[in-house]
């Protein structure tokens, strides 16, 4: 049975305005746009959740639990789309190492940010729960 994605998480998906201040940090997953439509838009609110971590999750005074999730939301966000939308699963490395190359874009820029995109551990097409366990 699927887990509930943490309350958390929600704040997430809230839109991301002005593409101008994340459209440089995307540029690297434009090509895949022909492949997955509405990538660019899913990048736009990883950058902006990214840079503005701290402030979407204020309540949340640990940093290491802001990223997780920080990593469940975008997790969950992107096998959602492969399941509904994205029906081409040949590139899916190609869009997990472009995340990547924005988040590394990201903490190059920013001095408040040390949050890392952990998709090596919390993604895996086949797993149906996250592993919200701090143990895990």
């Amino acid at each position: 049975m699927e887990e509930a994605v943490p309350k958390q998480s929600i704040a997430f998906n809230q839109k991301f305005g002005d593409t101008i201040k994340y459209d440089s940090y995307c540029n690297g997953v434009k090509y895949l746009t022909n492949v997955y439509p509405g990538i660019l838009e899913v990048c736009y609110m990883f950058a902006k959740n990214l840079i503005y971590l701290h402030e979407i999750l204020k309540e949340e005074e640990d940093n290491d639990e802001r990223c997780r999730y920080f990593n469940f939301w975008i997790t969950d966000h992107v096998k959602k789309k492969l399941k509904t939308e994205w029906n081409d699963h040949r590139y899916i490395t190609s869009i997990l190492s472009g995340f990547y190359g924005v988040e590394n874009l990201i903490r190059a820029s920013t001095h408040n940010n040390n949050c890392h995109f952990d998709y090596k551990r919390y993604y895996c097409p086949f797993r149906q729960e996250y592993p919200y366990d701090k143990g895990d």
